[in-house]
């Protein structure tokens, strides 16, 4: 079949784009820029306050419960975006916002932050992609989450970020 236009490309990238990003080792993968996502589209963009952070050492056992949103995160340091410690090995991250009404049939797609490496993205506790730098660099990326978004109410998306590089 046809291959999909680039704003329509899933985080995980093909070999390809992937190889191109690490060669570049640095910005968003091919196909998965915020910048690509077009009419009538919804680019979702996430809060820069008011986030948890954990390493995932810290969360245990309760790992698998960091993706659902009655998850009681309030033991978790509070970070502003860009101003996350340094660590290495994986670490989970949340964030509550509340998005837009989307017009008719638009879909959905969140602008995730720049992060390092390897990411697993969950929205209102459904997966929904991933995306891999290949252990080079970091960079921001959109993933579409038009499934699990809710239209104008809370929302909650969650990282399980490897970083294994400082």
């Amino acid at each position: 079949g046809a291959e999909a236009p680039m704003e329509y490309r899933k985080a995980n990238a093909p070999k390809e784009y992937v190889e191109a990003l690490r060669l570049a080792r640095k910005g968003p993968a091919p196909g998965n820029h915020p910048d690509k996502i077009t009419w009538p589209n919804a680019k979702l963009e996430l809060p820069k306050e008011n986030w948890r952070f954990a390493l995932d050492s810290t969360v245990g056992q309760a790992s698998a419960e960091c993706v659902k949103t009655d998850y009681d995160d309030s033991s978790w340091q509070q970070v502003k975006l860009g101003e996350v410690p340094s660590y290495t090995g994986k670490a989970w991250y949340r964030v509550k916002f509340n998005g837009p009404v989307l017009a008719g049939n638009m879909r959905a797609f969140l602008t995730v932050p720049t992060v390092d490496e390897f990411t697993r993205v969950w929205l209102n506790g459904e997966y929904v992609g991933e995306h891999d730098l290949n252990r080079y660099g970091y960079g921001y990326f959109s993933i579409e989450v038009s499934k699990s978004y809710k239209p104008g109410a809370d929302n909650l998306v969650a990282f399980r970020v490897r970083n294994e590089t400082l």
